[in-house]
């Protein structure tokens, strides 16, 4: 089910009112401390988890059994699929927005005003990829683009707006 956010203006005009580059900064700094805090405590207790069974795997160590402690490219991955499931869960749920994004009030809509599909939000979660890739040029965007749209927004054709 779609939900549609009603702009600001006729719908001839589409205008919306656009979240503030600073509103969205602040957004992601609570998602992100968020989400830091949730891995802090998974890599804690299983990193705890992994060191009791690398205690007791260590007899059998001849046969190069290892624990893998959510440490390099593996814990990369690790996190990188639950920002990934956070954010488009999130972005495409019924509350069109992120628990930083709702605080603050603002959500993601398409550029019709709908709620994003998980896909759209899939895009646009590895677009801000790019976006950091360039030095943060792609998040910078947002502060100079008439619909403050960050280069991300741009690729997955989204919008942040006040609810």
């Amino acid at each position: 089910m779609n939900t549609t956010i009603i702009p600001s203006a006729s719908s001839d005009d589409m205008q919306f009112n656009y979240a503030a580059f600073w509103m969205r900064f602040w957004a992601l700094t609570i998602d992100n401390a968020l989400l830091i805090f949730v891995m802090v405590i998974f890599s804690l207790l299983f990193g705890i988890f992994s060191g009791v069974m690398h205690l007791v795997a260590w007899p059998f160590s001849f046969f190069s059994f290892e624990w893998d402690g959510g440490y390099g490219y593996t814990g990369v991955f690790k996190m990188t699929v639950i920002c990934w499931l956070y954010f488009a869960l999130m972005e495409s749920s019924g509350w069109q927005a992120t628990l930083g994004k709702r605080m603050l009030g603002i959500c993601v809509v398409t550029e019709a005003g709908e709620r994003i599909s998980f896909k759209r939000a899939t895009i646009r979660f590895f677009a801000k990829g790019l976006s950091a890739f360039i030095f943060f040029l792609g998040f910078i965007m947002a502060l100079f683009t008439a619909r403050s749209q960050a280069l991300h927004d741009m690729i997955a054709e989204t919008l942040v707006i006040r609810r």
